[in-house]
């Protein structure tokens, strides 16, 4: 018998499946650097930011034997979209891993997390 849906009908968080991995999570945190511009008498008139990214940390599962073998400081090309909250407008940039954690089981998966930053304005 098929559900009886009731309510408003969504999608998961997690649009797409990643290559080579199952995906459990997937979380952006948007970040700046920012420095204040100050008038003669040292107080605060205004702010310039600058030196965006995003910061990308992915979880999931993978098989004993995958031969996931992603490598630090190479491209990582996500199928799901990240959403940027970019002050600027960019058509650029490359998302780079980071950090690669794998935490083995004595069963046939492996967790998998994985440390990356998009950065809008590298070539």
């Amino acid at each position: 018998m098929p559900a009886t849906l009731i309510g408003t009908v969504g999608i998961h968080g997690i649009a797409a499946d990643e290559t080579g991995l199952i995906i459990e999570t997937l979380d952006d945190t948007s970040k700046k650097e920012s420095t204040y511009i100050k008038n003669r008498v040292g107080e605060r008139v205004g702010r310039c930011d600058f030196d965006e990214s995003i910061e990308i940390e992915m979880k999931g599962k993978i098989t004993a034997s995958s031969g996931w073998s992603q490598k630090l400081s190479a491209v990582l090309t996500l199928a799901n979209t990240i959403s940027s909250g970019f002050l600027q407008t960019t058509l650029t940039g490359k998302t780079l891993i980071d950090e690669v954690k794998r935490s083995r089981k004595n069963d046939d998966w492996n967790e998998i997390s994985v440390s990356a930053m998009m950065l809008p304005f590298f070539p």
